[in-house]
């Protein structure tokens, strides 16, 4: 199940995830935020333990673009912080799939209304790199990954949506 370092582990009491984040404001319209994991095992397919830098840019009317390394929406926990997610314990799906971080670029539309039925539709493309290396890294690959979602809530309590991922291949471009 989980990757951890031998120093993170003592008496068979195991620390699973640590997260340090950093974030806040530039502007009224440009927010950062950076995070980063001690407790990662850093390896060739995973050389450091940060885990996304992104700038969000949200000029008004429910748009945004995000830019930078993050996670790439493959699942409804994998578009929410860590910290708005329920239970401790998640799916394996959520891990193997909504976890992975690549670098990219994500646009998004809220409309409706949040305490009625709302929605968001999501745009992201992705440099490819999730199962090579973790999106942590030089881009070699010749296919860039695309995302769409459309999440719907209803009064809050009721979420469902759709999305579907396009490329994934790790695949180095032969011709640079």
């Amino acid at each position: 199940y989980y990757n951890l370092r031998s120093e993170f582990k003592e008496n068979t009491f195991t620390i699973r995830r640590s997260e340090i984040k950093v974030s806040g404001k530039i502007t009224d319209d440009i927010d950062f935020e950076v995070m980063a994991d001690p407790s990662i095992n850093t390896s060739a397919t995973n050389p450091t333990i940060l885990q996304d830098a992104f700038l969000t840019w949200k000029p008004g009317a429910g748009f945004s673009l995000r830019a930078g390394q993050m996670k790439i929406q493959q699942t409804y926990e994998g578009t929410h912080g860590s910290s708005e997610i329920l239970f401790a314990e998640r799916s394996q799906l959520g891990r193997v799939f909504g976890d992975k971080r690549d670098r990219g670029l994500v646009a998004a539309q809220e409309f409706g209304d949040p305490k009625g039925f709302a929605g968001k539709l999501s745009l992201g493309a992705f440099n490819g790199m999730s199962d090579a290396i973790s999106g942590k890294g030089t881009d070699t690959n010749a296919q860039k990954d695309f995302v769409a979602r459309l999440d719907f809530s209803l009064d809050k309590v009721q979420k469902f949506g759709v999305y579907t991922l396009q490329g994934s291949t790790d695949v180095t471009d032969k011709a640079s």
